[in-house]
């Protein structure tokens, strides 16, 4: 009984490929007793036509066809199934103790870092601490959420606090240090890039790519680099094989430079837009490979600010960041645990116990997902320490991985399926759990046009109109 976050879409296109508008399709539910947000309409100018299914109150397949007379394709399939859940619900899988000794090998949890999936290597990878000596991640490990264990790759071989002297590097690995989210994975070479970083006060200014075929790290020299920061964050674009970097303190001033690193030459360049997210730090980013963007959340503008929950996109092929403005988001939060889920198209993000949020680029749509349990943004301590979780997604067995930090000062690690996490209710506009009078308001001021339309496009026809004020209406009466 959920309604897809996604609209089921048909194009009609002539005989060349151009799209064709004012063709009416019809939309039926054929099996799985789900219900439509519109069952005819017209293509549009894209030619494009579309409605949302709200899957059938019982598990099993819903299939729907999209139908437009005798046109070549017609009919158009879809199926969508709904699982038996009132949600899904967080599983610690360790630390795991015997005889009061943590079962090994288990990493030291050291936090100001990111998750990374490797799909080489198909498991999660982390930059924690072989040893209780440092506060600063001394080793990087790999995850197996079948197997649910932690296996050490690499390690620096320094026991002290940071490698001395200052700033420098052991041979053929990088020194100790908060990696914060500078580091990010590139899917085209099948390695993962750490850039700067920060060990007792001291900002690295180099670069390393992990290869975990080889299980090895290399020093890259670019001609260029970037001024070393931390509480910066960095991803990889794979449409424009680039790496982008933003935020950060530089070194000690949120920034607000861009810039493209670019594997193929072992290039960093920095780009100029004429619009910026402004002044930035503890910001998170993921790239969006269905929408070919790359998403910005949370972080602060200036030091000692309060966190914000604003969204930005990045446009790496125009070099062009842009602000959506979403009518719902979540809750502000510096270093947020960030991921994207590459199986949904969807921006997943963790905020705390039973509050995960999704983000879908296409409709610039924040929803809140139905989850329970998972860890508190908090350390040993009991304080307040978002850069104490770190998320990923786990492609290889559809699952999402959080990290944070347990009693005993190991990584507490968790998992949950993401196929159980669903979606909150889509006509729920102002997102406070329940749709009543207060969404119809706003659906009918985003259709006359006292907001702009951005939620409330039901039917997926790319307006927001006197039918999309119907279906909400229809939904408050339990129609």
């Amino acid at each position: 009984a959920q309604a897809l976050l996604s609209p089921f879409v048909v194009t009609v296109a002539d005989s060349i490929g151009k799209p064709v508008s004012g063709v009416q399709v019809t939309f039926t539910v054929v099996s799985g007793g789900g219900t439509l947000s519109v069952g005819q309409t017209s293509t549009n100018a894209q030619g494009q036509a579309s409605s949302t299914l709200t899957l059938g109150a019982n598990a099993g397949a819903n299939l729907v066809t999209a139908s437009a007379g005798t046109l070549t394709g017609s009919p158009a399939t879809f199926t969508a199934t709904g699982a038996a859940s009132s949600g899904a619900t967080w599983t610690k899988t360790g630390p795991n103790w015997n005889s009061g000794v943590v079962v090994s090998p288990w990493p030291y949890f050291r936090g100001f870092n990111r998750l990374i999936y490797d799909p080489v290597l198909g498991r999660t990878l982390a930059a924690e601490s072989e040893n209780g000596n440092t506060i600063y991640s001394d080793s990087y490990w790999a995850y197996d959420s079948t197997a649910h264990s932690w296996i050490q790759k690499t390690t620096t071989g320094v026991s002290a606090s940071c490698t001395l002297p200052a700033g420098t590097n052991p041979a053929n690995h990088p020194a100790n240090r908060h990696p914060y989210l500078e580091l990010a994975y590139d899917t085209t070479r099948g390695q993962m890039y750490l850039f700067s970083g920060v060990c007792s006060g001291v900002i690295f200014s180099d670069m390393w790519a992990y290869q975990s075929a080889s299980n090895s790290w290399s020093r890259l020299s670019p001609s260029t680099l970037p001024t070393g920061r931390t509480e910066g964050s960095m991803t990889y674009d794979a449409a424009h094989d680039v790496v982008v970097l933003y935020g950060g303190l530089a070194p000690y001033n949120p920034s607000t430079d861009t810039w493209h690193y670019a594997p193929g030459s072992n290039t960093w360049t920095q780009v100029n837009p004429s619009t910026t997210p402004g002044p930035y730090a503890g910001n998170s980013m993921v790239y969006d490979s269905v929408n070919k963007k790359v998403v910005l959340f949370g972080g602060y503008h200036n030091y000692n600010d309060p966190s914000v929950n604003e969204t930005w996109l990045y446009d790496a092929g125009s070099q062009a960041w842009s602000n959506p403005s979403p009518s719902t988001a979540p809750p502000a939060a510096n270093f947020p645990a960030m991921t994207f889920d590459s199986n949904r198209g969807l921006v997943i993000l963790y905020v705390g116990p039973s509050q995960m949020w999704a983000y879908n680029v296409g409709t610039n749509q924040w929803r809140q997902l139905s989850v329970s349990g998972g860890p508190a943004p908090t350390d040993t301590g009991g304080n307040s320490c978002t850069q104490c979780l770190s998320l990923a997604y786990d492609a290889g067995t559809d699952k999402y991985i959080l990290t944070s930090q347990d009693s005993s000062y190991y990584t507490a690690t968790w998992e949950l399926s993401a196929g159980n996490a669903t979606i909150s209710n889509p006509f729920d506009l102002n997102g406070d759990g329940i749709v009543n009078v207060l969404d119809v308001q706003l659906a009918i001021e985003q259709a006359t046009g006292l907001q702009v339309c951005k939620t409330a496009d039901f039917n997926g026809d790319g307006k927001c109109t006197l039918a999309d004020v119907q279906m909400i209406i229809n939904r408050v009466l339990g129609q």
